[in-house]
């Protein structure tokens, strides 16, 4: 075997414990024990915490930190982008407990839904801007289209300047890791019966659906 013949679900917890822990779950819930089901609760809160934590912000924070005095800077940025916008789709599926952005309609509406809650000055024609010109242009054409660009200069998530509108990837960043420490804040003090709780459970049950 490799050395890496393990599934992990995050680091410190492997596929298949994470599978038991649902089903664990599951079993308190439907027997009524609500304290065992409780605590299997915030168990499954933390293990979707970190794998969030593991494969997306530390390691962009890392990367932040190592480019930040690289010249031509905002060609680092596609790549902090790109991790921004898995961010917001994968925060808005376990928010709708959807195995995929597109299963609410169309990836767009996951950002007119997001971004406003970042900064509230973002408008619905902005979302749909920095959707079409940031997201589909870094992920389809390797490039920003739609009269928008990536840029450290300015300390906003969208900053409208003349015809164009230029996104700070690093400010965006921030923004998303305070909405999930929000998120995980508040699920803290959610029962497991509660519908936001419901959802982000109907989430991990998804991604569990897809490892083999």
């Amino acid at each position: 075997m490799f050395t890496n013949d393990k599934m992990h679900f995050c680091k410190e917890c492997e596929i298949e414990v994470a599978k038991a822990l649902y089903n664990d779950f599951i079993n308190a819930r439907d027997s009524g024990d609500s304290s065992q089901a409780r605590l299997k609760f915030q168990k499954i809160c933390g293990v979707m915490k970190e794998r969030v934590n593991d494969h997306y912000i530390s390691p962009i924070k890392t990367f932040l930190n190592a480019t930040r005095s690289h010249e031509h800077r905002e060609w680092y940025g596609f790549i902090v982008m790109c991790i921004n916008c898995i961010l917001i789709e994968f925060y808005y599926e376990m928010i709708y407990g959807y195995d995929q952005s597109s299963d609410g309609g169309e990836v767009l509406v996951a950002y007119k839904i997001v971004l406003p809650q970042l900064d509230n000055v973002i408008t619905e024609d902005m979302a749909k801007n920095f959707y079409k010109g940031i997201r589909c242009g870094i992920i389809h054409q390797g490039q920003t289209k739609k009269q928008t660009a990536i840029t450290f200069e300015y300390d906003k998530i969208i900053e409208k300047n003349g015809p164009h509108y230029l996104c700070n990837p690093q400010t965006l960043f921030e923004a998303l890791k305070k909405l999930y420490k929000s998120y995980w804040e508040i699920l803290s003090m959610r029962d497991y019966t509660e519908t936001e709780s419901e959802l982000l459970i109907k989430k991990f049950h998804l991604i569990l659906q897809h490892v083999n």
